[in-house]
Formats: C-alpha cells, structure tokens, sequence
C-alpha cells in the first residue's frame, strides 16, 4: 500500500522533535486529574466495557425465567443476537446452557420473542458448522419446521424460515432428515403466503437447497413433492394479486426450472399435472419489456417448461 509522502515527512519531523527534554517539558506542564474526574472517566469507561461471555449468561438466565416480562426477554435475545454474529461467541451460546432456553422460546406466546429466538438461532447456525453440529442435540431441526408450519405471524415466519436453512445450508448430512420431515412441503407451501416477502424467501429457499443436489436427486425431489405444484400456485398467486409478476419471485422460479433442465418425463409429467405451461403462458403476456429483458437467457432456457 502506498504511503503519502506528505505523512511520511510529517511523522519523520515529529519523531526528530521528540527527546527525553521535549518529553519532560510537556510533563512538567501536565495537570494531575481532580478525583471527581478520575472517578467520572472510570465510571465512563466501565459502562462501556463488559465480558462478552457474562453478559451472554445473563441474558441467558432471563430466556430460562418462565415469569419474564417481554420487554426482558427481548432486550435478553437482543443481546445474544448481537454478540452469537461471531463465530466463536455462538459457540458459547451451547457452552453456557443457552441453546435449549431459546429454543423453547420458539414457541413464547409473543409473535416477537418467536421471532427474535428464530433469529438467533438462525444466526448462531448461519455457515457455523461447529453450532449446526451442536444444534442437532437438540433436534432443532424438526422443531423448527414444526414451529413454521404453525405460525401466523409474517415477521415471525421469515425468522423461522432463515433458521431452517441456516440448519441445513452447508451440511449435506441434514438434507435426509429434511427430506423425512417434508421440509420441502412446508417450505414450499409458503409460496402462497399472504405476505409477498415470505413467498419471495421460500422461493429462494428451494433453489438454494434444490443446489446442493444431483439431478437425479433433484428430480426426484421434485416430484415426490410436487414442488413444481407449489411454484405455479405462487406465480398464480403473484398474477391475481397483482396482474404482474413479482420479478424475484419470477426469476427464482426460472431459476429452479433451469435446474431440471433437460426435465425427465416424470417432471414434465407433473408440470403439466399442475397447469405450469399455462400459468407461464399467462405470466409471459403480462411481462414487462423490463422484465422481459432482464429475465431473457432465463425465459429462452426454460422455454420447454411452456410446450
């Protein structure tokens, strides 16, 4: 990296003018710190520092209070949510006995608290593989997607939805249990959600997860369950809310349908079962010349989706 020479000489200058004498002189004219202001910058200082670990604990102790007001609870999860972003502190978050108090709090009465605990769960997990191992102690997994498939609150179901995948993005021993727990079922039935925000998320879900698969896999994934079902519903969906399709949502789902490419028999099979070609024949004359553009090399590989 280049140096400003300006600072260079700046720096050389005032090393050159600093001498025992100068140091001295400056000492000398130092006034010694009052009491009350010593005790001030203590003070100041001392609220401004903390052990991450005995903070984490005692916001662990308030998640495990069954009487804990919300306010308690969510300023503790906030807490933990801030400090679990670094790798080694959401390692911690196990260690102390603090996994299984927020798990539990999935299931708080407070739409917040549900949400907040997702969170950092979803966190903790995120591309950590030392918490997802840890996480399946607690057979997170299929509390989570219990916990989704329940849920009413939108705010909620986006933080239950990002600990799902945070448990299975990364580790390809989970994509079984997913597999035995319909986990794709329950995230691709939120492509029908009432919020468009949730419907844009399990849409990207998929894909990410379809990624992590063989073709073969992929397939029979699909198929079994009825995948491409769900995708014509939400593009349905988009086409009666709106009369344009959501173009996140569009593209995700071109985007999946890419991944089957060549499809097999059985895909085509189920994408004419579920009226997919007329859907995106109804999706291709509501198309902005934007969107068109932008989604062009998307739209000419799937085309056989639309035969």
């Amino acid at each position: 990296m280049a140096v400003n020479p300006h600072l260079n000489q700046l720096f050389h200058a005032s090393i050159a003018q600093t001498t025992p004498e100068t140091i001295a002189a400056h000492a000398s004219e130092a006034n010694p710190i009052d009491p009350e202001r010593k005790a001030f910058l203590e003070a100041a200082f001392g609220e401004n520092t903390y052990n991450v670990v005995d903070r984490m604990k005692a916001a662990v102790e308030v998640c495990k209070n069954p009487k804990a007001e919300e306010d308690d609870l969510l300023e503790s999860l906030e807490a933990l949510q801030y400090e679990v972003e670094q790798m080694d502190y959401a390692q911690d978050l196990y260690k102390i006995g603090g996994t299984a108090p927020v798990i539990a709090l999935l299931e708080h009465d407070s739409p917040e608290v549900r949400m907040n605990a997702a969170w950092v769960l979803a966190t903790a997990a995120n591309q950590n593989p030392a918490v997802q191992k840890q996480m399946k102690e607690f057979d997170l997994l299929a509390k989570a997607l219990q916990c989704l498939n329940k849920e009413t609150d939108t705010n909620a179901t986006q933080k239950m939805l990002l600990c799902v995948a945070a448990l299975i993005r990364g580790d390809p021993e989970m994509h079984e249990p997913f597999l035995a727990m319909n986990g794709y079922a329950s995230v691709a039935g939120l492509s029908k959600h009432k919020a468009i925000k949730v419907r844009r998320k399990a849409v990207f879900f998929l894909l990410t997860i379809l990624q992590q698969s063989s073709k073969e896999e992929m397939d029979k994934v699909v198929c079994e369950n009825r995948l491409l079902h769900f995708l014509e519903g939400g593009l349905k969906t988009c086409l009666e809310e709106t009369e344009v399709p959501d173009e996140d949502i569009l593209q995700q789902t071109l985007n999946t349908l890419s991944l089957l490419v060549p499809p097999s028999e059985q895909v085509l099979a189920s994408a004419k079962d579920c009226g997919l070609p007329a859907t995106l024949c109804a999706v291709d004359k509501q198309l902005t010349q934007d969107t068109r553009e932008a989604l062009k090399e998307l739209w000419t590989a799937t085309e056989v989706f639309r035969n």
